[in-house]
C-alpha cells in the first residue's frame, strides 16, 4: 500500500478494518532505498492513517514484524 495514498478513514470503515487487523499476526514492511537523505523514521513518520488504525488494532494478535529496507 503506497502510504501516499488518501483514503478517508470514516468512522464505519475504521470499525471494519480494525475488527479485520485484530486478526492479524504477522505484518511485513520494506522499504525502497529511493532517497539517501529520506531516513527509515521519516518514511515510517508519513505512513497513512489507515495504517495507523490496522497497526493499533493488530498489536493485540501480532506475533511476527519485519520491517526491511
Amino acid at each position: 500500500m503506497d502510504p501516499r495514498t488518501p483514503v478517508l478513514v470514516t468512522p464505519g470503515l475504521r470499525k471494519t478494518i480494525s475488527s479485520i487487523a485484530h486478526r492479524v499476526v504477522a505484518l511485513e514492511f520494506e522499504f525502497r532505498q529511493t532517497d539517501v537523505a529520506v531516513s527509515l523514521d521519516q518514511k515510517m513518520s508519513q505512513l497513512s492513517g489507515l495504517f495507523q488504525v490496522v497497526f493499533g488494532a493488530a498489536l493485540d494478535s501480532l506475533r511476527i514484524l519485519h520491517i526491511g529496507l
